[in-house]
């Protein structure tokens, strides 16, 4: 019996060796038809020789492929805990050369636990189905994993040509070869996130008044998240549940637990936005247009009028019922101000 396990072995680490983009490919479709792996191969795929073929022969856009294909299947967060758990975290998920950190991949596995428990949830559904004019769909949930995915990665910067690069987003590039709009889709969530924990808390404490809340639609709504905004809310959501720190130092946390705490903060916010007509702010337009201001201030075209333009939008989302007769009356009595170093 030993020496057939042996030979089980050794054939298996055989067949990794030789093609090592096998060990994804068994997470793949381990996921997509809920078999459980055999003990054998578990065995195998830890061998470090399979791991160093792996970063030998494996081309980027080959694992991107599978990555892809895990995140659109029925189990995204078993095909990342087995990444995981088979030591190929590290190895999929590689910061361009020469930017290497060392990050906690098990914040990985407990976002995307965070994540799959509230889409689960009752409260996702009051979240989503009671404010969001367009649906929750397969690609939102394949995004949000990505993002989990990629978390670890997301307080590194660097600087390369005089620009700024966030890691996660190379990462997503370089290392796994996804587009760019899944790049920059989950890098803006990963850079909004303080943000967004921050107003969540302050509405549910103190209340924003309704153009701090159009602002704070209009700048998650810029692309790439455009309509897609409310999932960065989402992703929070699920980071709150994990980082406890800020809503146990609030000492707004009762009996009524956390969880339901956080619902009410993050349903509160959103069903806010929503009675407000402000759901799709980041597609707001100021009643004046650049040449209509331009006109009535004398003035030549130039980046002066954008400022004049990001006034009146905070104009009208304090005051929504003004006229665009009364926002020229304020223009020609200079109730906006000079644009002069704003």
């Amino acid at each position: 019996m030993t020496n057939r396990k042996d030979r089980a072995w050794k054939t298996s680490q055989k067949t990794f060796i030789d093609d090592p983009l096998r060990v994804l490919r068994v997470i793949r479709f381990a996921t997509r038809f809920g078999y459980e792996i055999d003990e054998e191969i578990v065995r195998s795929v830890a061998d470090d020789e399979i791991k160093k073929a792996f970063e030998r022969k494996i081309t980027r856009e080959r694992i991107g492929v599978e990555l892809k294909k895990m995140m659109k299947g029925p189990d995204p967060l078993r095909s990342l805990r087995l990444i995981k758990e088979f030591g190929f975290y590290d190895l999929v998920f590689v910061p361009p050369a020469g930017h290497e950190v060392e990050v906690d991949s098990d914040l990985v596995l407990r976002l995307g636990q965070a994540v799959e428990s509230l889409l689960a949830s009752k409260q996702f559904e009051r979240f989503w189905a009671g404010a969001i004019k367009t649906a929750f769909e397969p690609d939102d949930r394949r995004l949000l994993y990505l993002t989990c995915a990629v978390a670890p990665f997301r307080e590194y910067t660097y600087i390369e040509k005089e620009k700024e690069h966030r890691l996660s987003r190379e990462v997503m590039l370089q290392s796994v070869k996804l587009s760019s709009y899944d790049a920059d889709v989950t890098s803006a969530i990963l850079a909004n996130l303080d943000h967004v924990r921050e107003a969540v808390m302050k509405h549910y404490t103190h209340g924003l008044d309704r153009k701090t809340l159009g602002l704070f639609v209009r700048h998650l709504g810029g692309k790439p998240l455009r309509e897609k905004w409310p999932l960065a809310l989402l992703f929070a959501w699920a980071f709150d549940l994990i980082d406890r720190r800020a809503w146990m130092r609030s000492h707004l946390v009762d009996d009524r637990g956390l969880e339901t705490i956080t619902a009410d903060a993050y349903c509160h916010l959103i069903h806010t936005i929503r009675h407000l007509g402000l759901e799709d702010a980041q597609d707001f337009r100021p009643c004046l247009n650049g040449k209509e201001v331009a006109t009535i201030l004398g003035i030549k075209p130039g980046p002066e009028i954008g400022i004049y333009l990001q006034r009146l939008i905070e104009l009208q989302f304090s005051k929504p019922e003004i006229t665009k007769e009364e926002c020229k009356h304020l223009l020609r009595s200079g109730f906006f101000g000079g644009a002069e170093g704003k």
